[in-house]
């Protein structure tokens, strides 16, 4: 049963990190790591193992087919695929090459500058990415969907264990060939979004400038997922001189 698979691994687990002498705070965290995995918190997708020994069961025609079915409902759901009325076919596209994976918590998911291969959907866990918290059904690193050869400007750590559902920026540009009206509704509402969030950091700086935290602000956004490109730009907008900065 899946059960008793799980009291194996973590037996496993244990006699592992006892043999080797791991200190507590990692037992603690690879332990929540793997009830997060194997217990069906990590959202419901193609990680679950009694899921995998099926999948690879099957013929490859019929592999694909199942992790097409299985992805398919996750990546719909998504709410900004929904605002942008992606039509079903669309979402095929997307999915057929989405790749799950389940992070532990405090762990990066991409760092400023790294090459945006991918945009991200929150599937379970929470997500700090450019001074915001993000939950299920957000998205971030939208940078992938926009070109090709782009780079992320800001970096993207979990805050919890935490799955994550990533859509190719290869999957993007081959829906949009097929698909243009999606590719102009897209671009046109990620546009908007990251222009917001852009305003909304801006906003929290003139506040903190206002309020004489300035310096702490600048101390602190980086551990946000702020690339220093970002804070360059909002303060020469509020700074007349560079020397200031």
């Amino acid at each position: 049963s899946m059960r008793g698979r799980y009291r194996a691994l973590a037996r496993d687990m244990n006699s592992m990190m006892r043999d080797h002498g791991f200190p507590q705070v990692l037992r603690n965290r690879m332990r929540a790591y793997l009830r997060f995995r194997q217990t069906g918190s990590a959202g419901g997708l193609v990680n679950v193992p009694a899921e995998r020994v099926v999948l690879n069961m099957l013929s490859p025609q019929l592999r694909v087919e199942a992790v097409l079915a299985m992805n398919k409902a996750n990546v719909e759901a998504v709410p900004l695929f929904r605002q942008c009325a992606i039509p079903s076919d669309a979402i095929v596209i997307l999915s057929v090459n989405a790749v799950v994976q389940v992070y532990a918590g405090h762990e990066f998911i991409f760092r400023t500058g790294e090459p945006a291969d991918f945009m991200n959907c929150v599937n379970k866990g929470i997500v700090m990415a450019k001074g915001q918290m993000l939950c299920k059904g957000d998205t971030f690193g939208r940078e992938a969907a926009l070109g090709t050869r782009c780079a992320y400007t800001g970096s993207a750590f979990t805050l919890t264990n935490t799955t994550i559902v990533h859509l190719s920026s290869h999957s993007f540009f081959e829906m949009f060939k097929k698909f243009p009206d999606a590719e102009l509704r897209v671009r046109k509402v990620l546009s908007q979004r990251m222009a917001r969030d852009a305003l909304m950091a801006y906003a929290r700086y003139m506040r903190a400038i206002d309020a004489g935290r300035g310096e702490q602000f600048r101390k602190n956004i980086f551990n946000l997922g702020f690339s220093r490109t970002m804070l360059a730009r909002m303060f020469l907008t509020r700074s007349n001189s560079i020397v200031e900065f």
